[in-house]
């Protein structure tokens, strides 16, 4: 009975983790953009890639405290610069700085869509690359000034 018991409960677990699976470092994430407000209230630009498939978060946060995308940013292993932040999130309200990134950014189709390369290291000292995709979320609009 005991075996029985584990065996089915290895089984939950396992059926558990097919819905949330992680996203190899070769595989495209699809994510969100959206526009902004910087700290001191500019325009700003903020993208979002869930980290694992059919699931929110983990994510990336990305900020860039522009009204464009800049062709690629270097994060230092300060909490933020004067490009904008890079966040991991493992919930909504859960987001750390990570110590180092380097992101890329192509903006595409009017600017509603823009593509890219992320490079970073998380504070565990994981890394993570791979390529991204991000279309513009309509839904959301921050008036910033």
């Amino acid at each position: 009975m005991k075996k029985a018991s584990l065996l089915l409960l290895s089984l939950m677990l396992i059926g558990c983790q097919a819905e949330r699976t992680a996203i190899s470092s070769n595989e495209l994430i699809i994510g969100t953009f959206m526009h902004s407000c910087a700290p001191w209230d500019g325009p700003a630009l903020r993208i979002s890639l869930p980290l694992e498939k059919k699931a929110t978060y983990p994510q990336l946060d990305i900020a860039i405290w522009k009204a464009t995308f800049p062709r690629s940013a270097t994060f230092p292993e300060s909490m933020q610069n004067d490009t904008g932040y890079i966040g991991y999130c493992s919930s909504e309200n859960t987001c750390t700085y990570l110590p180092s990134a380097n992101i890329t950014f192509q903006t595409e189709d009017s600017g509603n869509l823009v593509k890219g390369t992320f490079n970073v290291t998380l504070t565990t000292g994981e890394h993570l690359q791979g390529s991204y995709e991000a279309v513009l979320d309509m839904t959301h609009r921050e008036l910033c000034g």
